[in-house]
């Protein structure tokens, strides 16, 4: 109540669906609209897995949202190129622009999409900007 609600959908079947829960749909990539005007009190987000692409999903994440809760592919929390475009950027930053993971990652492992077969390790994260200096624990 009281709330605008921005969807970014890959799937054009979804679209019915999402604008019948009055919220304003993008159908396509994450990455391809411009920022918002002012960022988004929280994004809730599931990336696509596919090649790494969900690294760039949440870089360009951090520069939209105050908060980012994210089904992420284990993965994503280890290699130089992760760390150095995402995960050195929590518990740093001026006034602002720090970030701190709110909570444990949980790790958890699902079945995999369509067909595929096996499962996918997942974690989700919880991560906040901080209005001031920010100070890490890593779990």
């Amino acid at each position: 109540m009281g709330c605008h609600i921005d969807a970014v959908e890959l799937d054009e079947r979804y679209r019915e669906e999402l604008e019948a829960l009055d919220v304003n749909v993008h159908i396509g990539c994450y990455l391809e609209p411009p920022a918002p005007p002012k960022p988004y009190h929280i994004v809730f987000t599931n990336p696509p897995f596919d090649a790494g692409i969900e690294c760039a999903h949440i870089e360009k994440m951090l520069g939209e949202a105050l908060r980012i809760i994210a089904l992420l592919p284990a993965r994503s929390l280890h290699g130089a190129e992760r760390f150095r475009r995402i995960w050195s950027r929590v518990g740093k930053g001026k006034p602002g622009e720090g970030w701190w993971m709110r909570e444990a990652i949980h790790f958890v492992t699902r079945p995999k999409f369509a067909d595929a077969g096996g499962t996918d390790e997942i974690v989700i994260v919880d991560l906040q900007r901080v209005p001031g200096d920010c100070k890490v624990r890593w779990l």
